[in-house]
Order: C-alpha cells, then structure tokens, then sequence
C-alpha cells in the first residue's frame, strides 16, 4: 500500500515538474559520475571476501543454482528453480560463472557488478527530475545505504530486481518526457523481469500502475489516454510477450509461483 500510494503521488508530481533541467558541462558531470562509481567500487570489490552479516542457507542456495544452469540441470529460465525462486536470474549469473569459476566469489562478483549497474541507472533516473548536483548527492546516498551495500554482497537474487526496477522506471519516465515507442518497449521487459527475478519484483508491474494512474489523474484523463494509451498498450503487450513462459509455467504449477510466500 505504501509503495503504490508512493508511486501514485510521484505520478501526480512528476507531471507538474516539466521544466528543463539546469545542466552543467557534460565532461564535469561525467568526471562527477565516474568518481562516484570509482568510489563505489572502492566500497564493494576490495571487500569481495569479506562476509559482514554472515552467511544464508538461503543465500547459498542462491549461489548454487547457477551452477545447476552450467552443469545442464536447469535448462529453462521462464521457470522457478528452489522454492518457487524465479530461475531468470541464475542464468545471468551463469555467464560469471562460466568466466570466473562456480565459486563464492564469482557469485559476489555478478551481485556487486548488478549494483553497480544499479547505481548508474539510479544517476540517469533523478537526472530525468533533478539537477547533476542532487543527482549526484542521492545516488551517493543510494550507493551507501545499508539495505543496498547488503544486496550488492550477497548472492541473492534481490540486487537483480533492484537494478530492473531502475531500469523499468528510468525508461518509462524517459518514454513519457519524449514520446519513444522504444522506451515503452523497455519499460515493459523491464517490467517482466522484475517479475521473473526475485518475489519482491512481483509488485514492479502494480506500482507502475499507480505511476500511469498518478500521471493519468495529474494531465486530464483522456488528454492522458489520447496521447499515451497506444504506447502504454504496447508496453503491457511486452510485458505479457515476454512474461508468457513463466505465466504458463506458474499457472501450471500454481505451488511453485507462491512458495517463497508460504515458507
């Protein structure tokens, strides 16, 4: 509830906040950018042996399961793999493992990796709303938090659903401010992997649906739908284009699609 009600009010906001965005020269907001992600690497790879909560069986199951894709066990990724875990994210780690080694810390290396990626697209989100400076500040902020810095180490497959969320909403924000068919597309597979990462990433898709209500309210319902209605079809069309696999497995199997939410 806390989440939908939070997206419904950025889409009320977000509509009122139109304006050009000031801008510095590109070379010092770049310079800017790549000191933050430098010093965010500074906190995550020389740590990568490092165990600062502990350790999970769950969290090693995590780690496990792409090993099933590299031996050959687990074929398919529209799929759930232990206890109704999504297996999408396993065969993006796969190709770690396949570089690196089926190891600790190849796993670590895709999650501080996926965080990393996280917080370039966090940057490129609040540039869409905010300034290069307040950009900046909260994707430092964003990179430091403790929930993120616990993700980013951990095997888990939640850091994937972290960065696709970023990605849904970067480019649905982006497909909003310059009307691209393209951005919707992306907004929609980005949307699906939510889903197909991790149980968290099962709510992307409704929160994004109070962000179109929240816009929709804010611009004048049918001024909304005459503009926006075909390009967000086609966003909701990808999305079940590309979540179709794992739908018909989940509706076959209905145990696997709630076992993480019965444990």
């Amino acid at each position: 509830g806390v989440l939908g009600l939070s997206a419904l009010l950025i889409g009320l906001l977000r509509w009122r906040r139109r304006e050009t965005r000031n801008h510095i020269p590109f070379p010092s907001e770049a310079k800017a950018l790549l000191l933050l992600l430098a010093l965010a690497a500074l906190m995550r790879y020389p740590f990568l042996n490092h165990l600062f909560a502990g350790f999970q069986l769950d969290e090693a199951s995590d780690a496990l399961c792409p090993a099933d894709v590299v031996n050959g066990d687990l074929t398919d990724p529209f799929r759930t793999a232990w206890s109704g875990s999504p297996a999408l994210p396993y065969f993006l780690k796969a190709v770690v493992y396949k570089l690196f080694g089926v190891n600790l810390a190849s796993s670590r290396i895709f999650s501080l990796t996926i965080s990393m990626m996280a917080i370039f697209v966090f940057y490129r989100w609040c540039r869409l709303y905010f300034g290069p400076r307040a950009s900046w500040a909260a994707a430092l902020l964003f990179s430091v938090s403790w929930w993120h810095l616990y993700f980013a180490f951990s095997p888990f497959s939640a850091v994937c659903t972290l960065l696709f969320e970023l990605c849904a909403f970067y480019f649905l924000e982006r497909a909003f401010q310059e009307g691209r068919r393209s951005h919707f597309w992306w907004a929609g597979i980005f949307l699906a992997a939510s889903v197909m990462s991790y149980l968290p990433g099962r709510f992307v898709p409704l929160m994004a649906l109070f962000l179109v209500l929240g816009c929709g309210l804010a611009a004048g319902r049918w001024a909304f739908l005459k503009a926006y209605g075909r390009p967000l079809l086609l966003s909701l069309l990808t999305m079940l284009w590309f979540l179709g696999s794992f739908i018909r497995f989940c509706v076959a199997q209905p145990q696997e699609f709630f076992g993480q939410i019965g444990r």
